[in-house]
């Protein structure tokens, strides 16, 4: 259970480092990781729902995960008495390798992340976050751009005003969020894109937003890891990414996908991706997905998206003690590893269990998309999938508790033994999940802002909807020149990589004529993506105009922003100065470095 207290800084301590031994899983071996991979371009969208195809051959000598057809095991014993401000969950038996996070189970859990400890001697560059300022000296930015081990520290907190994306693309780095003062920090105006190896991430806010003047919408996921799919065809490994809070993204709040492999996604909070705002698709809220090899996802909340609360293309898979509030679509959407051609030689072992899945007033109800924790799509021969002693609404399939089987044959995959755990990780009874998740996701659920609260209040009470907006006041998005006009049709530029023909675009918006001829007058878009060209959509309105619009009328397409969020949280600029250890290189008896242990002393202040 994670129910810490406040406590001194007790690593640099030798009496409390003595009380300081942790245990670990038994993921497999660090590999050698590329250095500075080229930059991929921008992940593209997931077809949604596609067909399984039949069987493929099946892979030759797979390699074999772990199995425990037990049921998970309690928490091991504790270690030597803490001290009595020690949160209790960092005390626990010592073991090899040690976990980048004290006591805590996970896969690429062992990654040293930007310790240096890999180093002999050890060796790391602390970087001291002092200005909100999207680049600079002493920015974010800076540190991420640094090569080598490194770690970010922040002695200042607030709004980070992104003017592009971050982008971490060097391997080995920790950004301690929790050394930030409240109210800490919070990423905003552009995503958090990760395509490096070694990292841990914690306690930060990411939100992308749907400014106008900001970033393509293709572009605004809040978090995206992404691998080398694109750029050397490797995956990227040893990540961990705890403590987050993701919202108000254009795309998916949350993202793991491309080639990445050795991924713990743990204790966060994402939710309100924005729905019909921005995106050159229409409605497009998406909550997660999880697209990896070896991937732990393990007691996170989804709340008020759409659909993907996950989406799951995970050959090697746990996913246990999750929350999703007021999906409208499935709670998790098992999808085929077809998806991925590089999973081509590949099948599915899964175990997927303890999860809660809570209608909402959004939730849709049918016969394909009810409330169920998860729609399953796999055809993949030796696969193994357990699904099973999960919570949903009303959904009944006496065969199988809250699953939809949407393959047909995918249910002689289920198994009755767990096929796949990792040693010592805790697991909550399914009943124990929403209390506990509640008090425990987020960035600092010791130290919510209004937003993190707000949704959290919602869960609880069972309210709030899905949001188009941020704040309260409607904008226009796209604007533009007038290419030409045709009756009801017209023509409008339009820069956009992810127009979809298939999909409802700006259909029941408003077209305002901003400038030229007609100005002022405006109509209801009623067929609304027709994608001629990549800089030009074509749509139709309802009736025909006044003054017609020629190539000198300038347009807007108005966002209805009544569903809103509630505008951006006041968040103050805040301050402290961090005394960073001297000996930070050095390491303890514990095998943590002094700075490692130094870190883990800000804990407390931030969890609940």
């Amino acid at each position: 259970m994670r129910n810490p207290t406040r406590t001194p800084f007790w690593a640099l301590l030798v009496a409390m480092v003595l009380s300081l031994v942790v245990a670990c899983s038994d993921s497999s071996t660090t590999t050698e990781p590329p250095t500075d991979p080229e930059e991929p371009p921008t992940d593209p969208e997931e077809p949604t729902d596609p067909e399984e195809p039949t069987d493929p051959e099946e892979p030759t000598d797979p390699e074999e995960p772990p199995t425990d057809p037990e049921v998970p095991p309690v928490d091991p014993s504790p270690g030597p008495d803490p001290d009595p401000e020690m949160p209790d969950h960092y005390v626990c038996e010592a073991s090899e390798p040690l976990p980048i996070i004290p006591c805590q189970i996970g896969y690429g859990m062992e990654t040293v992340a930007g310790s240096g400890r890999h180093l002999d001697p050890v060796s790391t560059t602390v970087y001291k976050v002092t200005t909100l300022a999207s680049s600079g000296e002493g920015s974010l930015r800076a540190c991420i751009d640094g090569s080598g081990p490194r770690v970010c520290v922040f002695e200042v907190a607030g709004y980070i005003e992104l003017d592009s994306r971050l982008d971490i693309r060097n391997d080995y780095i920790t950004i301690a969020g929790q050394t930030a003062p409240s109210p800490g920090i919070t990423i905003r105006d552009a995503m958090l894109r990760i395509n490096a190896n070694h990292v841990l991430v914690q306690h930060i806010r990411v939100r992308a937003g749907d400014d106008p003047d900001g970033s393509k919408p293709s572009e605004r996921d809040s978090l995206l890891m992404i691998g080398g799919r694109y750029s050397d065809s490797k995956d990227r490994e040893y990540i961990v990414l705890d403590h987050i809070s993701a919202s108000w993204s254009i795309d998916e709040a949350f993202s793991v996908t491309d080639m990445v492999a050795n991924v713990t996604v743990s204790n966060n909070l994402i939710a309100e991706a924005l729905n019909y705002s921005i995106h050159a698709k229409g409605k497009h809220s998406k909550g997660t997905m999880i697209i990896a090899k070896w991937a732990l996802y393990h007691r996170n909340i989804v709340a008020h998206v759409d659909d993907r609360g996950p989406l799951d293309v995970t050959p090697r898979g746990i996913f246990t003690n999750n929350l999703s509030y007021n999906t409208a679509q499935v709670g998790h959407r098992i999808w085929g590893l077809k998806e991925r051609s590089y999973y081509d030689n590949e099948y599915r072992i899964n175990t997927t269990m303890n999860n809660v899945r809570i209608p909402g007033e959004n939730t849709l109800y049918g016969s394909n998309q009810d409330d169920q924790w998860a729609i399953l799509q796999t055809s993949r021969s030796s696969s193994k999938v357990y699904v099973e002693e999960n919570l949903c609404g009303d959904y009944k399939n006496d065969d199988w508790p809250c699953v939809f089987v949407r393959t047909s044959g995918a249910d002689q995959y289920r198994v009755k033994e767990i096929p796949i755990w990792l040693d010592g990780l805790e697991l909550l009874e399914v009943d124990q999940v929403e209390a506990e998740l509640l008090k425990h996701a987020g960035a600092r659920p010791a130290d919510r802002d209004e937003t993190d609260e707000r949704i959290i209040n919602e869960i609880r009470t069972r309210t709030g909807t899905l949001k188009n907006c941020v704040g309260p006041d409607n904008f226009y998005y796209p604007t533009g020149k007038v290419q030409s006009v045709s009756g009801s049709s017209i023509t409008l530029s339009y820069d956009s990589d992810d127009c979809d023909d298939s999909k409802e675009g700006n259909e029941g918006r408003k077209l305002v004529i901003l400038s030229g001829p007609g100005e002022g007058e405006s109509r209801t878009i009623t067929s609304g993506n027709s994608c001629p060209s990549s800089s030009s959509i074509k749509v139709s309105v309802d009736g025909g105009w006044s003054t017609e619009p020629t190539s000198s009328s300038t347009y807007g397409i108005e966002i209805d922003c009544a569903a809103n969020a509630g505008g951006w949280p006041e968040m103050k600029e805040t301050t402290r100065t961090l005394e960073v250890p001297a000996n930070y290189n050095e390491l303890a008896e514990s095998g943590y470095t002094v700075l490692e242990e130094w870190l883990h002393g800000f804990y407390a202040e931030v969890e609940d």
